[in-house]
């Protein structure tokens, strides 16, 4: 099983889209802001070489996990795709900073309450599709697993069409799995 830093990148680097969308929009609003000033590009800088550095960590762990985990049995009763969960993810998350009004928003605020929800998430057993390896052909299953309290997700490369493609996955966290088996 991965330990607590791979399991704060992996929350972290979700969230890679936020802080680029954050960050051209930022430029944008600045730049239409001050047509006649200079524009202030710093931030957008920050957060691009923020997100380029989160990318590297992320995938690198995610490589290290993937050879390091042991393989676990397992008989699926039921799995449906998880996949859906990133049209929410762009929903909620992404196209609500194109109306952002940025004089209205306390960033010293914004960061600690971002803060404390990665490190509430990454102490806890919550578990989402990742929106990055979504991004890298990688799909995301709900499945109910036989003599298991709770759902699990599952993360293939390969689509998955029958329960029984689900025969042996490794636990990356305590309800993320990885399916074995994939090309």
């Amino acid at each position: 099983m991965a330990n607590l830093f791979q399991k704060f990148l992996y929350f972290l680097s979700a969230e890679i889209p936020f802080f680029l969308v954050l960050g051209g929009l930022w430029f944008y609003k600045e730049s239409s802001l001050k047509a006649t000033k200079s524009v202030s590009w710093e931030i957008p800088v920050i957060l691009c070489i923020f997100s380029l550095v989160l990318l590297i960590l992320f995938i690198k762990s995610f490589r290290k996990i993937k050879t390091e985990l042991s393989v676990i049995p397992v008989t699926v009763k039921d799995f449906r795709s998880a996949d859906v969960w990133l049209v929410g993810y762009i929903i909620t998350y992404l196209l609500p900073l194109v109306s952002i009004s940025w004089s209205d928003i306390t960033w010293w605020l914004l960061v600690i309450v971002m803060m404390m929800l990665i490190l509430v998430v990454t102490f806890s057993d919550y578990v989402t599709p990742h929106p990055l390896l979504f991004c890298m052909g990688y799909h995301f299953y709900w499945i109910d697993v036989e003599g298991a309290a709770s759902d699990y997700i599952v993360i293939s490369k390969n689509r998955v069409r029958n329960p029984a493609e689900f025969k042996k996955v490794s636990r990356v966290f305590e309800l993320l799995l990885f399916r074995l088996g994939d090309n």
